[in-house]
């Protein structure tokens, strides 16, 4: 689970499980700072495993993971299915949009004014990247 704080608000995201057939989809949540208040879910996803998220003034951005085959290539790694992405929704709650589709393990991501920056682990974990994109 991957969180932060902004505005008397904790984001977070749960990223479900991923486990031999048995998966369960994740969430991006929101609760207030104080004992007690209740959590929000902004999102119920339909994807494979938010991994972590960051916020602007308005909107929440995250990554979804995605997963990594059962079966390893012939070099001995383990290929990923190529279905993370890069997700965003309004810090307010809505619907949420995908930035970017059909990407390889994406598992960090940091926003400032003009960009989204992210890391993702590759098509195999050997081909790790750090992109950006103008937001």
């Amino acid at each position: 689970m991957r969180m932060t704080v902004a505005g008397g608000e904790l984001y977070w995201v749960n990223r479900g499980t991923s486990q031999l057939g048995k998966q369960s989809y994740g969430s991006v949540r929101k609760a207030g700072t104080v004992a007690g208040s209740p959590v929000t879910v902004l999102v119920d996803l339909q994807y494979d495993q938010p991994y972590d998220l960051a916020l602007t003034a308005t909107d929440v951005y995250w990554v979804n993971f995605g997963a990594f085959g059962l079966t390893p290539l012939p070099n001995g790694l383990l290929p990923h299915n190529g279905k993370g992405a890069l997700m965003r929704v309004p810090r307010a709650g809505g619907a949420p949009q995908t930035l970017l589709a059909s990407r390889y393990g994406p598992a960090s991501i940091a926003v400032d004014d003009k960009r989204i920056y992210w890391a993702e682990w590759g098509a195999t974990v050997a081909e790790g990247k750090i992109f950006l994109w103008a937001r």
